[in-house]
């Protein structure tokens, strides 16, 4: 009855081991069941709020914003996903875990941290949809650069104040018309959606409610009439006074992939001498 498992020691009053027979397990072993009893368990199963935690982080979310969002400690999330899985965490840790929402974590990341960019790219397609270029989306020159950089190397995490700032671009933006037929055709083309398509656009798991793929039948014909409807938005800008590279920078679009269009296209256009003239000013 009171012999000890093999090999386990009692170094000290708490250092008790269920299973084990010997007198001193077995008093406290009464004891926290009696605790138990008058005042119950602050520990449940932490299964739930280990899926919940999984989703999140597997989105981009850091455990450092699953903590300022919902009050825990870092360690908490982090330990719910290591190689040591815990299998019981504090009540209030769980229960703040569990009611975490993908909203509350954007809306208190630091400025500085990185979070998912899959709402922010849709942001940007669903403006393209509106007509709306890079250009017209930045509003000046500075912010262009950083977003023409962001768009171009198709970042999956951006910064915090980067989602931000796009949020509220978007909120200003999304339902007026940007006056480029060209980027409206493209964005048509490349199957982007509109900014009503989604019931939450910050949601990977969201789907538009239109399926806005183009046929392939349909990509040769669309290929060629946002072309056409390039060359005349580019001859506009020319005719403003815009030089050669301002067009090019309005388009986001390097002198090579102009030239390419219109060998593509319109190799005897009198307007690929100017991108001629450009690519040699550039080499």
């Amino acid at each position: 009855m009171t012999e000890p498992l093999p090999g386990h020691v009692h170094p000290s009053a708490t250092a008790y081991r269920a299973g084990c027979k010997c007198i001193k397990c077995f008093r406290k072993t009464k004891e926290v069941r009696a605790r138990r009893v008058t005042f119950g368990t602050n520990l449940i199963d932490a299964e739930p709020a280990r899926i919940v935690v999984r989703k999140y982080h597997d989105e981009g979310f850091g455990y450092g914003q699953m903590g300022a969002a919902t009050g825990v400690l870092p360690e908490v999330p982090r330990d719910l996903l290591s190689p040591k899985t815990r299998k019981r965490i504090a009540r209030k840790d769980a229960e703040a875990l569990e009611r975490i929402t993908r909203a509350e974590l954007l809306k208190n990341a630091p400025d500085t941290s990185v979070v998912p960019a899959i709402g922010t790219h849709r942001r940007i397609q669903a403006l393209q949809y509106n007509g709306w270029p890079i250009m017209g989306i930045a509003g000046d020159e500075s912010q262009f650069n950083q977003w023409r950089k962001i768009i171009g190397e198709s970042r999956t995490r951006i910064q915090a104040r980067h989602y931000r700032w796009m949020c509220g671009r978007f909120a200003e933006l999304w339902d007026k018309p940007g006056g480029s037929r060209w980027v409206h055709l493209r964005a048509v083309r490349l199957g982007y959606s509109p900014a009503l398509a989604w019931d939450d656009i910050d949601d990977p798991a969201t789907t538009p409610h239109i399926d806005a793929t183009p046929g392939p039948r349909d990509t040769r014909k669309r290929g060629a009439e946002q072309f056409w409807a390039w060359v005349d938005e580019f001859q506009n800008l020319l005719d403003d006074g815009r030089s050669v590279n301002e067009c090019l920078d309005h388009f986001a679009i390097a002198p090579e992939g102009a030239y390419g269009r219109f060998k593509r296209h319109a190799p005897d256009h009198p307007m690929r001498l100017l991108i001629t003239s450009q690519m040699r000013k550039v080499s």
